[in-house]
């Protein structure tokens, strides 16, 4: 099994605090932005490998495109 490295790990925090950061009631009225926010990160995993790569954009992960989507859910490095 390989072990989990620390952006992998932010990435695994920001899913799960999408449900809640979009219940948010400051911000609870913004479905389209977290419905976007939570596709992207659906869509911009890491692939496993010693240098990641992004598997929506095969960009180095974290891509810019998840690195915001888990700054907006508020993990930050």
């Amino acid at each position: 099994m390989m072990e989990e490295t620390a952006e992998q790990n932010r990435y695994q925090r920001a899913l799960g605090a999408l449900p809640a950061a979009s219940r948010d009631p400051a911000t609870g009225g913004h479905d389209v932005f977290w419905k976007l926010t939570g596709r992207i990160l659906e869509e911009h995993p890491p692939a496993a490998g010693p240098g990641p790569k992004c598997q929506g954009c095969d960009q180095p992960w974290p891509c810019s495109k998840v690195e915001s989507a888990m700054q907006q859910v508020g993990v930050r490095s």
